[in-house]
């Protein structure tokens, strides 16, 4: 057995349930001015909760966790 494993002193990271598939590309929505914005995303390595970004969220971005199926890009959000 072989056991690779990697450290990233400075990944954006975000956990699993924030991540949706849309059009068969990962996506995660964003809160921008009080609105979800769907942002495709880049990913990379993970662990069992959490995931890198590689491209698409950067360091500060707000993501919603567990999107439901109904919300659509450029809804109406409230940050809790």
């Amino acid at each position: 057995m072989k056991i690779t494993t990697a450290i990233l002193d400075k990944a954006v990271v975000v956990p699993f349930d924030t991540i949706i598939e849309k059009g068969g590309h990962s996506c995660v929505y964003l809160i921008r001015d009080d609105k979800a914005k769907l942002q495709r995303i880049q990913t990379g390595i993970s662990d069992n909760s959490s995931i890198q970004i590689k491209s698409g969220v950067k360091k500060g971005d707000k993501v919603i966790v567990n999107p439901p199926k109904e919300l659509k890009d450029g809804s109406e959000v409230q940050e809790k």
